[in-house]
């Protein structure tokens, strides 16, 4: 048998107690631990008074009685004497000093008891020590004031701006998560978990439960009621730190879980700026997460982002995205010499990367320390040469960019924009005459030539007297080979253009010296673009030219030629060339052949971006392009010479620019608003371009000219023109010829559209209010549509009651059509497919209004729409088709979009239908300058900003490209131009007066907002060289601002842009003589293109006196000419190339 074993403490035990007390830990508690197994069962002891006594009570009792019994005594006492006062007081002793007198006898009763302490357990109030407060705050607590209140000295209440109520308002609110556990989905609340609702303070924030500073961790949760955390957690990092804290660790997991993220790596630097910024404005909120006004990263932020990227590269080394990045961040750390160093060494081992070569080219464009305008062109001349042995495969790289040869027109023209921006627009365009001349008219015999040889042949024809591409009677560098005519130079050649007397008249107008130098700068920008060249005829030499920048030699133009081997590419660089001299095609929405993020290169002046043409921003921006006569001409001569080049819908897009050339020329962007002169001039070219042996044929050609009589008022003649045309071509064109099938839809839709009283939205600014169709007119457009899908021909006039069967095997043959075409894999590449699928989904769509509604013709575009998303969605598309799907997307949508523009014309709709379809549309294309436009008018109409301003607050927190940053800038500043004529509006008369009249409206609030739109677009990549925005910014600030801010902004914005002549023109025409002298010496360091020195308009000014009377005798000139419109600061109006 097992022995128990024995306990901890032996003596306490539970065995019997040995007599004494022996053998127990505590022997004086004997007498409590006997018994205590006897009595278990016994009520507790805490039940019990052990001080009462009974015997005490019954005393008390009967001397109470006693007393009642005994007979009153006389108020009138005997005094007691001191003698036998202090006869009973001797003898006594303390209580302590009584020999054998045991505890519990020691007492005595108290015959004036205090009846009170029987009722209360408290301290008596007599045995409270008394005090004097010397102070107004509680003791340990000095944030209770016991001061008295008197109303004389009330304290003033904070305003909420205070340092106090800032805190609070800095504070972050209480955190309020769901129940994940709960699975109740019916209940009509949330549920809350009470442990993860908590008050947290922001940090500064006096602690009322410790507000010494002198107690623990424990002991101060212990007094809030609190107790410690089970486990470690973020909680004590509150206020506005602690979402900082929480990005940073959310970055570091993830990065350190998936480092191959190369996205995340650059949201990780980028966030850096941010983390900085709110170390150095912490008083702002830290929320929105977004970097403030014209905030400049310290080197240790620059620093510890080269950090952040030497690790991701580590992670991805071959990553040449952030190598990119570094490379630009050092810049302002690196030493130029070690920076070069590296740019080489990567372009060494990415020779074939066109895109790392441009962003190495902005790179050093962009830089004022180091930037020169040759130096700038030879590096330019250095990536052709590198590129074109690899786009003729004589090189072999490891890796070749996808689609070179457009890559290569973007690097082209990236350059031709450098070169104009410097001055050097007669380099420009002939860089262009020369590489046109190279691709569309070379010689049939050169085409098996290597490039470098057919180079060198070029150069004889470039020497020769013959005109060049563009020029009047020039037939091509092939025609000159071949010996044929228009090898001689005509005196009418545009380069002969004189502007001596525009010149005269600048210099005897009464203004400034530095204003007539500004003017005749101008002037001479403006007329002098094309390469100057000697007259044969004249006996003229290129040593007679006065001004050699305008000699284009062939050494100039030699380095920068290349092959291209595609119809399409050709077509392209011709458009550029267009677009370069200054006419934009008006549809211009989609820029996914550009490359965004260099976008920001090319846009100087407002009218390059044909969607803000008109915008009000309260002064001038340049948003029309006014050309002069020369220009014009030699743009016709371009679209026709290069027209003869190609066919099919090619060449109808060339000759349709004609008549936007017509409208451009007299300045007819709203064709509503046209003088009656102008429009018969722009009917009869329009008449005289169809009668052509070339376009009479041409279905997209005659539907441009029926729409811009359509325009014009002119109905009644663009009704029968359509059914003349339809008469002739609606059976006769074949249904596999997708150009021509394109262009008899295009035909049918405008029928449509003119019976449905649409309008021609991109040639009209408003689109005004109709009267609805009737069914007779529904019944008719029916008719028409049934006439395109039978192949049937067109009879005017002929109108049928269509039956419910019909319509039905109508929308059947437009499913099946429609789908045949989707299914075509050449719908994705071919040009000619897409605007045939474009124009009959247009088609299919009014068919579908006609016959169900606007939903139905909505769900048209949907369907295809979601059609092409799964093939650009679709894993086995290539790069190329994915880009055309998407391109093709987003025309379908802007179709969808015009749809319900016009019909919100002739039946009430909600906004709210078109304002959801213009979200969605920018979700998808944030990018598109038409859908931006449409938004900046549809929330115009509203006069509500909050709409706006949110949706621009999103877009423009990371843009792809400058577009959606540029239409915020110009909304709020025609928001502030709009509160501005308020101002200066008279209310009873409604007259606008000098100075403002209305106190009760102010423009601060928007000038504020104007400058923060402006700072915040002009910090990301894709804007902080843009020429454009930081005219913008200077010409606002200049006009409505003040002049030292202005002057920040113009050298903060020459720091970014130093090869933009323009800006230089700008602060010269803000600041005037004071800065004039040093623009003009830097604008000479730099080798920018100065076309008069300031010593020459001297001269010519001392000059003058003695030409006066033979100024005075010459005639006026021409009320057109520049000199003759002069705006109120002097300048010039831009009416040049661009």
């Amino acid at each position: 048998m097992e022995s128990k074993p024995a306990p901890l403490f032996p003596v306490t035990a539970t065995q019997p107690v040995a007599p004494g007390g022996k053998g127990c830990l505590f022997p004086a508690a004997v007498e409590a631990l006997e018994g205590v197994g006897d009595n278990a069962t016994e009520e507790p002891d805490w039940l019990e008074n052990k001080s009462f006594l009974p015997t005490a009570a019954l005393l008390a009792e009967e001397e109470r009685k006693s007393r009642l019994a005994a007979p009153p005594e006389s108020p009138h006492s005997e005094e007691v004497k001191p003698e036998e006062f202090w006869h009973h007081q001797t003898g006594k002793t303390f209580v302590e000093e009584v020999p054998g007198l045991q505890p519990e006898f020691a007492f005595r009763v108290d015959r004036k008891a205090e009846k009170s302490l029987w009722n209360y357990d408290s301290i008596y109030k007599s045995h409270i020590a008394r005090y004097f407060r010397c102070s107004d705050s509680c003791l340990g607590n000095p944030e209770i004031s016991l001061r008295m209140t008197n109303p004389k000295h009330k304290d003033a209440v904070e305003r909420y701006y205070t340092k106090d109520k800032r805190k609070v308002v800095r504070a972050r609110g209480q955190t309020i998560r769901p129940d994940k556990d709960a699975d109740d989905r019916s209940c009509q609340y949330l549920s809350i978990k009470d442990k993860e609702v908590k008050e947290e303070y922001a940090t500064g924030l006096s602690d009322t439960a410790n507000p010494l500073g002198i107690l623990d961790q424990a002991t101060n949760l212990y007094s809030q009621g609190l107790g410690l955390p089970m486990k470690e957690t973020d909680g004590d990092r509150t206020g506005l730190n602690e979402e900082m804290f929480e990005k940073v660790a959310f970055y570091n997991k993830s990065l350190h879980d998936n480092p191959s993220n190369v996205k995340l790596w650059l949201e990780f630097v980028s966030f850096q700026d941010v983390v900085f910024q709110d170390a150095k404005f912490s008083s702002q909120s830290y929320a929105n997460q977004r970097l403030r006004d014209s905030f400049q990263p310290p080197r240790a932020c620059i620093e510890k982002k080269i950090a952040i990227l030497e690790k991701a590269l580590e992670a991805n080394p071959s990553s040449l995205e952030l190598k990119i990045i570094k490379l630009e961040i050092q810049q302002d750390v690196v030493d130029s010499g070690a920076l070069a160093k590296e740019w080489d060494k990567l372009l060494f081992v990415h020779s074939g990367d066109v895109r790392l070569w441009r962003h190495y080219l902005m790179f050093q464009q962009s830089r004022l320390s180091t930037f020169t305008v040759s130096r700038t062109i030879k590096l330019y001349h250095r990536c052709f040469k590198t590129l074109s042995p690899i786009l003729e495969g004589k090189v072999k790289v490891v890796k070749v960019t996808d689609n070179l040869e457009e890559e290569m027109i973007g690097v082209f023209t990236q350059y031709c924009d450098f070169l104009h921006h410097c001055g050097f627009t007669e380099k420009a365009v002939a860089s262009y005459q020369a590489l046109i001349e190279f691709n569309l008219f070379r010689p049939p015999t050169l085409n098996l030539v290597p490039t470098q040889d057919c180079v060198a042949v070029f150069e004889s024809f470039w020497d020769s007297s013959v005109a060049r591409f563009g020029e009047c009677g020039a037939r091509g560098w092939a025609a000159w080979v071949e010996g044929s005519k228009g090898g001689c130079l005509t005196v009418e050649r545009i380069n002969q253009v004189s502007t001596e007397e525009e010149q005269e008249e600048i210099l005897t107008q009464d203004a400034a010296v530095w204003q007539k130098w500004l003017r005749i700068e101008h002037l001479r920008e403006h007329a002098h673009w094309l390469p100057w060249r000697p007259d044969p005829s004249k006996g003229e030499t290129e040593e007679d030219c006065e001004d050699f920048d305008r000699l284009v030699l062939y050494e100039d133009v030699a380095p920068v030629l290349f092959r291209l081997q595609q119809s399409a590419s050709c077509l392209r660089i011709v458009q550029l060339m267009v677009e370069f001299l200054g006419l934009v095609q008006a549809s211009e929405g989609c820029h996914a052949d550009r490359v965004l993020e260099f976008e920001q290169l090319r846009l100087c002046t407002l009218h390059q971006v044909a969607a803000a043409s008109g915008l009000d921003v309260g002064f001038s921006a340049d948003s029309q392009w006014k050309p002069r006569t020369e220009i014009a001409a030699f743009v016709e001569e371009v679209v026709r010479q290069s027209a003869a080049y190609f066919s099919g819908w090619q060449r109808s897009a060339l000759v349709c620019q004609l008549l936007q050339l017509q409208r451009e020329k007299h300045g007819c962007r709203d064709m509503q608003s046209v003088p009656v002169q102008v429009s018969k001039e722009v009917r009869k070219y329009g008449k005289n371009l169809l009668k052509e042996m070339q376009n009479r044929n041409d279905l997209m050609v005659w539907n441009a000219y029926i729409r811009n009589e359509w325009a014009l008022g002119k109905t009644k003649d663009a009704v029968s023109m359509l059914e003349t045309a339809l008469a002739m071509f609606s059976s006769t064109t074949p249904r596999d010829d997708h150009a021509a099938m394109a262009g008899l839809c295009s035909l049918y839709h405008t029928l449509a559209e003119i019976h449905f009283n649409f309008s021609p939205l991109e040639l009209m600014k408003s689109e005004g209010r109709h009267s609805a169709p009737s069914q007779e007119t529904r019944e008719k457009v029916m008719s028409c549509f049934q006439c395109l899908l039978d192949k049937t021909k067109y009879i005017p006039g002929k109108v049928g009651q269509v039956s419910a069967a019909q319509v039905l095997r109508s929308r059947r043959k437009f499913q099946g059509i429609v789908a045949s075409l989707l299914e075509d894999s050449s719908v994705l590449t071919g040009a000619a497919v897409k605007h045939y699928l474009v124009r009959l989904v247009n088609c299919f769509a009014l068919f579908e209004l006609c016959t169900a509604g606007i939903d139905d013709a909505v769900q048209v575009f949907d369907s295809v729409l979601q059609t092409l998303k799964s093939l650009q969605g679709s894993s086995n598309s290539s790069s190329e088709q994915k880009t055309s799907s998407r391109n093709l997307e987003e025309d379908l949508t802007l179709c969808l979009i015009s749809v319900l523009r016009n019909y919100m014309s002739i039946e009430v709709v909600p906004l709210t239908k078109l304002r959801a379809r213009l979200n969605s549309a920018l979700s998808h294309f944030p990018d598109n300058s038409l859908l931006l436009r449409q938004l900046l008018d549809l929330e115009a109409q509203t006069h509500i900003a909050g709409r706006l301003r949110r949706y621009f607050e999103a877009a423009t927190r990371d843009p792809d490209s400058l577009y959606p940053v540029l239409f915020e800038v110009l909304g709020e500043m025609g928001r502030h131009s709009k509160i501005q004529q308020a101002m200066k509006t008279d209310l009873h008369t409604g007259l606008q007066v000098q100075g403002p009249v209305s106190e009760s409206i102010s423009d601060t609030g928007t000038m504020h907002r104007v400058r923060a739109a402006c700072e915040r677009g002009l910090q990301h990549k894709v804007t902080q060289h843009c020429p454009l925005l930081w005219r913008l910014y200077l010409k606002f600030e200049a006009v409505f601002g003040s002049r030292e801010r202005a002057k920040g902004i113009f050298y903060r914005s020459l720091q970014s842009c130093p090869w933009a002549k323009v800006l230089y023109l700008d602060g010269a025409e803000v600041f005037g003589e004071e800065q004039l002298q040093e623009l003009v010496d830097l604008m000479t360091e730099k080798e920018l293109r100065v076309q008069i020195p300031m010593e020459e308009v001297e001269l010519l000014l001392n000059s003058e006196p003695q030409n006066a009377d033979d100024v005075m005798a010459e005639p006026d000139t021409d009320q057109n000419s520049p000199a003759g419109d002069l705006s109120p600061s002097g300048a010039i109006p831009e009416d040049s190339v661009r």
